[in-house]
């Protein structure tokens, strides 16, 4: 397993990595899953299995579900990062949840929470807080 020490030391490059993903991600779901008319049409006419799934997934994104999740995770690793613990995962996580929310029609909270999560993992290293150690040098 990755240390988040050296995690931390890469960066930008998994945050850029992980939007890039992200990106690819959504940009199939949308055009791929959400917006095809012809999918709502089998939908409303044979009813197959994905259908549940699909409309599960549009009710989630009419009510900004992405946009809270990445906003919450964004807000916890601010928390972390005032507790002097390392928010390193929580701030990709909300990276990673609010640029599929850019994608996904959750763009207003969704932008909120990726400027707050890049704003945590631009801090600078030196004052990142220290992990598996005892604080003495």
């Amino acid at each position: 397993m990755i240390r988040m020490t050296r995690l931390r030391a890469l960066q930008p490059l998994p945050g850029a990595a992980l939007a890039f993903a992200t990106a690819i991600i959504a940009y199939g779901v949308r055009y791929g899953f959400v917006e095809p008319e012809q999918l709502g049409a089998a939908c409303e006419k044979a009813r197959p299995w994905w259908c549940g799934p699909r409309t599960a997934f549009i009710v989630f994104t009419e009510w900004n579900g992405l946009g809270w999740a990445s906003l919450a995770l964004a807000a916890l690793a601010l928390v972390w990062l005032a507790r002097r613990r390392d928010p390193t995962r929580l701030a990709l996580a909300a990276l990673a949840v609010g640029g599929a929310g850019l994608l996904l029609y959750n763009a207003t909270l969704s932008t909120v929470a990726v400027v707050v999560a890049v704003l945590v993992l631009a801090k600078p290293r030196h004052e990142a807080p220290e992990l598996g150690g005892d604080g003495a040098a």
